[in-house]
């Protein structure tokens, strides 16, 4: 998808967007939440394995080799904003501001079971006794990290805050800041990829192997643009 910036002749936007994969029984149905704005700062950060292997001569860390690949996140802070749609007359944005946007996003840190199975859950939940609040093992959902076309990798979610900085008289919340980071998921921590592989699954690793693909291919270009540069000055 992409947006009209408004300036002739410029690019067009192509706005982020975070997907959820949710496991049915008909396979994999995506829940994709599209960036209303871009954030505007992107963090990009990496902790470095070093020295977590011994070295079986000496019984000593060895300090240049590495378990595994350093662990890779982001974080960013989006912004949430109803006036546009205030000023269309929306009924759903005039009721209750910026909060199906919000839901919206909070639904990517709970186990899904489709928006259907989600639903139903929740209104069960109203007419049953205590004993159908007693929490079980979740599994953790796996989202795909969309900043643009041309960076998709998987990723956990590891922090979530919501700060709403303006309300409506009935004290829902018209613009609101999402601060969000994630992990980006690796192969071998998918444990179920060797047994029975699920969709998402699969997904997710085909996704990391490609964005691996592009880093070192864009790595490859720079060496050959800097060889090309080194030929003005020889």
């Amino acid at each position: 998808m992409t947006v009209e910036t408004g300036f002739k002749g410029s690019p067009k936007l192509q706005p982020g967007a975070l997907i959820q994969l949710n496991r049915d029984v008909v396979g994999i149905i995506p829940h994709i939440t599209l960036f209303q704005y871009n954030p505007e700062t992107i963090s990009h950060n990496f902790e470095i394995h070093g020295g977590s292997s011994v070295d079986s001569l000496n019984g000593l860390a060895d300090p240049v080799t590495q378990a595994f690949p350093p662990d890779e996140s982001y974080s960013f802070t989006l912004e949430l904003d109803a006036t546009d749609d205030l000023e269309k007359g929306r009924p759903m944005t005039q009721s209750f501001g910026v909060s199906d946007r919000l839901a919206a996003l909070e639904r990517l840190i709970y186990s899904p079971k489709g928006i259907l199975g989600d639903f139903a859950d929740s209104f069960v939940g109203l007419f049953n006794g205590p004993t159908s609040d007693i929490p079980s093992r979740q599994t953790v959902p796996i989202v795909l990290l969309a900043l643009g076309r041309r960076r998709v990798l998987p990723v956990w979610i590891t922090s979530f805050s919501i700060t709403e900085t303006l309300h409506s008289p009935a004290m829902m919340p018209i613009h609101a800041e999402v601060s969000l980071g994630f992990r980006v998921i690796q192969p071998h921590e998918l444990k179920d990829q060797f047994i029975a592989p699920k969709a998402d699954t699969v997904l997710a690793i085909a996704a990391y192997k490609l964005a691996r693909l592009q880093r070192d291919t864009l790595g490859l270009a720079h060496i050959a643009t800097v060889i090309s540069d080194l030929g003005d000055y020889v």
